[in-house]
């Protein structure tokens, strides 16, 4: 799978660095997401658990044809999202 980041116009950089997040993390929530779900548009919303993180949400847009996914933004989950979260997925192991 090739992955494909959103370029920041003022920096030429991926946007993902604005969220203090590196493409290792998103290739692991991309690769084992604790749960993935359709956001606005085409959009995806994948959250998961990194290995040098906590929970890391990624919000994508996959192109099924090229195996290619392209990454808007990635953050890490804080606050209400970040207990939001947790409770779902205590809810789905039980």
């Amino acid at each position: 799978m090739t992955i494909r980041h959103h370029c920041d116009s003022d920096t030429e950089q991926p946007n993902i660095y604005r969220h203090v997040v590196n493409e290792q993390e998103v290739v692991e929530v991309q690769d084992r997401p604790g749960e993935d779900r359709s956001g606005q548009e085409r959009s995806r919303v994948a959250i998961g658990r990194t290995s040098s993180r906590g929970y890391v949400r990624v919000i994508y847009v996959s192109d099924e044809p090229s195996n290619e996914v392209f990454v808007s933004a990635a953050y890490e989950l804080r606050g209400k999202a970040l207990k939001a979260c947790r409770r779902r997925r205590r809810r789905r192991s039980s």
